[in-house]
């Protein structure tokens, strides 16, 4: 499938779904037993990712001291900007639990939906809207990256489904983003007197969903125009795929560590959903390997490797490495036999 007709059809359904995770709040009062049963399975998801779908993309056209600090990068970063933007709130507070905590009783609807946490921390729209923002850019940086690595132009291979992967864990968070954002945006109403149903409040609500909900696209076209400027494309393709590795362990232990340390409730079924969103990632991956090319016989990633040999045991006329960040221009493999000029 064309990398073009990819990107617009998961862009698409990312606007679709994270309109519709802004609606969320507005439609059913949660609980914090379910909202964590959700955040388990889908940060057990972004974590099967990260380690088993981005970082070896990453290290096919890096070398992997070089991917690792890549990684580093997008986990400081994202360490960074929740020191000072504070917006990684997913967080939710029964309307009869006080200062001091949840009541994780799901016969305790959240009216509030983390409206006194977002107080006692100091939240606000404007500070979690600028990190969510950011944190969407990332991921629509992310989304075109891995794309284009899956899309056979620089491997002359392909998936079934280039960026599958990376789609889906965007489609199961931004709805949980948009819902922090437009969930702090009517807490901000509240707080000023104004009522739920206020004119000025709903169109507020309604233009920063929508504003939102375009902000990955923004980052995909963003990623494409910077790219054509690229003298090597590989190698940007590959060094954002190890930054978005950092961004998503980032995600993934930000929603899992707080309800770790806070709570004792429910282990074994928070437990089984992590490790469900975990196999769901594996899942992800084999059908990602299923649809590639034949002639991977060499375990380092669904790219062709270098020095992939013919019959002769040379290397094959038909199968270039992804990029030249790692390995020579004409492809020779820079093993034991060593047979560069």
């Amino acid at each position: 499938m064309d990398e073009a007709v990819v990107l617009c059809v998961y862009c698409g359904l990312i606007v679709v779904a994270s309109l519709v995770g802004g609606m969320v709040p507005g439609w059913v009062k949660m609980t914090h037993r379910r909202m964590q049963v959700l955040l388990s399975l889908v940060a057990g998801f972004v974590l099967g990712i990260a380690l088993l779908h981005l970082l070896p993309h990453a290290m096919e056209g890096l070398e992997p001291g070089v991917a690792v600090w890549w990684v580093m990068a997008g986990l400081v970063v994202m360490l960074i900007l929740e020191r000072f933007l504070r917006f990684h709130h997913h967080e939710v507070v029964e309307a009869d639990s006080g200062p001091g905590g949840h009541v994780c009783d799901e016969e305790h609807p959240e009216t509030d939906h983390g409206t006194d946490v977002a107080r006692r921390r100091g939240l606000t729209w404007v500070g979690a809207g600028l990190g969510l923002v950011l944190h969407s850019l990332m991921g629509g940086l992310a989304l075109a990256a891995a794309v284009r690595a899956e899309s056979g132009d620089e491997a002359g291979v392909s998936a079934a489904l280039p960026g599958l992967g990376v789609f889906l864990v965007i489609v199961l968070h931004k709805p949980l983003d948009a819902m922090t954002l437009l969930t702090l945006i009517r807490a901000d109403e509240r707080v000023a007197g104004r009522p739920g149903g206020h004119p000025g409040g709903r169109r507020r609500a309604l233009l920063a969903n929508v504003l939102f909900a375009l902000v990955v696209p923004l980052g995909v076209v963003g990623f494409a125009l910077g790219l054509q400027g690229a003298a090597n494309s590989g190698v940007v393709v590959a060094a954002t795929l190890a930054f978005a590795t950092g961004v998503f362990l980032h995600v993934s232990l930000s929603d899992l560590i707080p309800e770790l340390h806070a709570h004792g409730h429910d282990r074994l079924l928070l437990t089984l959903m992590l490790m469900l969103g975990i196999g769901a990632a594996a899942c992800v991956g084999f059908f990602e390997h299923a649809g590639h090319g034949h002639g991977h016989g060499h375990g380092s990633g669904a790219h062709v490797q270098p020095g992939d040999a013919g019959p002769a045991g040379g290397p094959s006329s038909d199968m270039m490495p992804s990029t030249g960040a790692a390995y020579d221009p004409e492809g020779h493999d820079h093993g034991p036999h060593d047979h560069s000029h």
